[in-house]
């Protein structure tokens, strides 16, 4: 059995972070029972950051290309394995883009837009008494305020970061085109990435910069959609 450690449901999705949520696609994707364990500390991941997953109750691995690294080893499972090797590579390449660059936009939508950062603040440290509560969301934004300025994102300014955003969404709908999943007419695993990423830019109840730049793009969301019906059914419509 695979246990799959990750946050708690928030935002309208299925997890407010896309590699939790890319792992659990790529579970789903792979027909291999698991179960999910929620926590809501990531010091809870190996290497202080969630997802992480046990398989057959060994160690929990940490980061969602070892989890699909060990889920090949382990169940033979190879999304691509239909994809010649420029469409791998062309798979590799869309997945860092979101993975590498759009995430640390979407990072910097909900962590430095102070009013946005007041709101989900309430749902991610609310449950804290209000002396500590108001500790640790100063401390935790500090932390990735820093993080971003390490990547280098964090240096510009923002109307910068929502540019890099903007084409990086609006290459992902060229890249896409007329087609169901963005190697063709089957999902792939750069689509547990795609619907991942761009779900959370989409879906949260806050507008961004970002989601209005998604929203110019009706096969976006419409992929976005088509994920949602395809692995999580049981949520209401995200288009």
């Amino acid at each position: 059995m695979i246990t799959l450690r990750q946050y708690p449901a928030a935002l309208g999705l299925p997890n407010p972070s896309p590699f939790c949520m890319k792992a659990e696609i790529l579970l789903k994707m792979s027909g291999a029972p698991f179960v999910v364990d929620t926590v809501n500390d990531p010091r809870k991941g190996p290497k202080g950051k969630l997802p992480a997953a046990s398989f057959d109750g060994g160690p929990m691995i940490g980061d969602s290309e070892l989890i699909r690294r060990e889920m090949t080893r382990r169940l033979d499972f190879d999304p691509d394995a239909a994809l010649d090797g420029r469409q791998k590579a062309s798979a590799h390449a869309i997945a860092r883009l979101l993975e590498e660059r759009l995430y640390w936009a979407i990072v910097h939508t909900r962590w430095m837009d102070q009013a946005t950062y007041n709101r989900i603040a309430r749902d991610l440290f609310g449950a804290m008494p209000p002396v500590i509560r108001s500790v640790i969301k100063v401390i935790a934004q500090r932390k990735v305020r820093s993080n971003l300025a390490g990547h280098g994102l964090g240096l510009h300014d923002v109307q910068d970061i929502m540019a890099f955003g903007k084409a990086d969404i609006d290459a992902c709908a060229a890249l896409l085109g007329d087609q169901d999943w963005f190697m063709g007419a089957e999902p792939t695993g750069v689509d547990a990435t795609g619907v991942a990423f761009l779900a959370n830019v989409l879906v949260p109840a806050f507008d961004s910069p970002l989601k209005t730049a998604l929203r110019q793009h009706a096969n976006l969301v419409a992929y976005v959609e088509r994920g949602r019906a395809r692995w999580y059914p049981d949520y209401p419509s995200w288009g």
